[in-house]
């Protein structure tokens, strides 16, 4: 943990134990800090003396994880979320006292994201139960939760503030946006910045002009913007990945190199070489079948399956998904187990990874696809995360009548990653095949042959006779 002075620049290290430290607060007299930390081999509550340095652990008997710790405006009580009950719940912790008071007790609700309100009366949190997700006012002295948005993608909930306005990031199927509302108006929430990519985190900070000014003078007129870096793209067409344990090692030669480098930050960062190994690449033009997308971005060399899972007993390396729903479809994130168990890859694990198995998906949770497992220890990488990073981007799970994740596992889709870099699937097919190519496998007899709505044709760019053209299709957008 650092502290970082806006007036000078100037940063200061408060913690240099290697394991994790996160979720910072300040106590209101500023004298102690509150944070989490795996430093004892679990999350846990600790606090931070700023004058001696000395950290004392606060929940030393849990083994679950305790973290986004807060104190109370009158500096009195400790608010944190803690998985003990095998659920995200709210605690309370009276301020020298080692009892710990559950303030969320509803079942099948997942608290987070705590914010104290001004007067220490409410507490802002994120709250999920199965499907839905909303921000919630949750009374201090009651337990209850009064539900404030209803966008259904909501996430990372912040407070003014004065405790007038809330905003979120608000989770898209292609995007994220930061929404805000004002809790004494009624009214449609205000969008303050979108096409956002992964966001978390959010805070909300008061505006301090000399600070601003002083930060404002330090940063050059016209900086450049930052870039990434990649070895030049090997020409045109499909080219082979290098050692790729696959039996048609092939992508786009524009993808190819970005594909390489994320693939080396995975393999530093856990310890173990996930994509030297996957599923499929690149997909033949003939490759046709009930479960899947005869105009795939697979045929484009443009997208990649990873493993199912790393195929290794419990005991050793483990791949957990976590579902991630953005409004009203289904997402997924792939976590992977780090080797470095000292603090140097990933970071703690929060969600229950959810549980596919026969089991859970036929006698558990029948026609529900499975549900959320208990939570896992130790360090985690979050490749979704680093994909996005490169420009690779995962798919929502099929949710058809004739083709549902929650009753076949292969429209899952998890496994999936494109990288379209803005193109659409017509384009990024003339990268790599020539004209008469295209016309031979994809005629328009093929395609009627194939079922294709015609909505579909259109957003994959796919030329459309001209008798066609104007005909309307029946598209709902969610």
């Amino acid at each position: 943990l650092y502290v970082l002075d806006l007036a000078t620049g100037e940063e200061r290290r408060l913690t240099d134990d290697p394991h994790y430290d996160g979720w910072p607060s300040w106590s209101p007299d500023g004298r102690t800090l509150v944070f989490a930390s795996m430093r004892e081999g679990d999350l846990d509550i600790f606090t931070l003396d700023l004058a001696s340095g000395e950290a004392t652990n606060l929940t030393p008997g849990s083994k679950a994880h305790e973290y986004q710790p807060s104190y109370a405006p009158d500096g009195q009580s400790l608010l944190y979320i803690s998985t003990r009950r095998g659920e995200h719940d709210l605690f309370r912790l009276a301020v020298g006292s080692d009892r710990a008071e559950q303030i969320t007790t509803a079942e099948g609700i997942d608290e987070t994201a705590p914010h104290w309100a001004p007067d220490g009366r409410w507490v802002l949190v994120l709250a999920q139960a199965e499907l839905e997700r909303y921000v919630a006012r949750l009374d201090v002295a009651t337990g209850v939760l009064t539900r404030l948005t209803w966008t259904r993608g909501e996430s990372d909930p912040v407070l003014s503030p004065g405790g007038r306005e809330i905003a979120w990031a608000d989770r898209r199927a292609s995007e994220t946006a930061i929404l805000s509302v004002d809790l004494g108006k009624q009214g449609l929430p205000h969008r303050l910045a979108g096409g956002l990519g992964l966001v978390q985190d959010l805070a909300w900070v008061a505006a301090d002009s000399t600070l601003l000014q002083s930060a404002a003078a330090r940063v050059p007129q016209e900086a450049d913007p930052p870039t990434l870096e990649l070895p030049p793209a090997p020409g045109s067409g499909l080219v082979e990945v290098p050692n790729l344990d696959i039996d048609r090692p092939l992508l786009n030669a524009a993808v190819q190199p970005s594909y390489q480098v994320l693939r080396e930050r995975v393999r530093t960062e856990v310890g173990y070489d996930f994509l030297g190994r996957v599923s499929e690449t690149h997909r033949p033009l003939h490759f046709a079948s009930s479960a899947s997308d005869y105009l795939s971005w697979h045929k484009a060399g443009r997208a990649v399956d990873t493993l199912l899972d790393l195929g290794v007993p419990p005991s050793q390396l483990r791949m957990e998904v976590v579902r991630d729903d953005r409004h009203n479809e289904v997402f997924w994130r792939i976590y992977l187990q780090c080797i470095p168990r000292d603090g140097s890859c990933g970071e703690p694990l929060l969600d229950r990874p959810w549980d596919f198995s026969a089991r859970a998906r036929r006698v558990e949770s029948p026609g529900k696809g499975g549900h959320p497992s208990s939570f896992f220890p130790g360090y985690w990488f979050d490749f979704t995360a680093a994909a996005d990073d490169f420009g690779w981007f995962r798919i929502a799970s099929y949710q058809d009548p004739d083709f549902d994740w929650r009753t076949d596992k292969t429209a899952l889709e998890f496994w999936h990653y494109q990288m379209d870099a803005g193109l659409d699937w017509w384009s990024a097919m003339k990268e790599i095949y020539d004209a008469p190519t295209l016309a031979d496998w994809f005629s328009w007899k093929t395609l009627e042959e194939h079922h294709i709505p015609l909505w579909l044709l259109r957003i994959k760019g796919v030329p459309i006779p001209p008798e066609l053209r104007a005909r309307p299709v029946d598209l709902v957008v969610p």
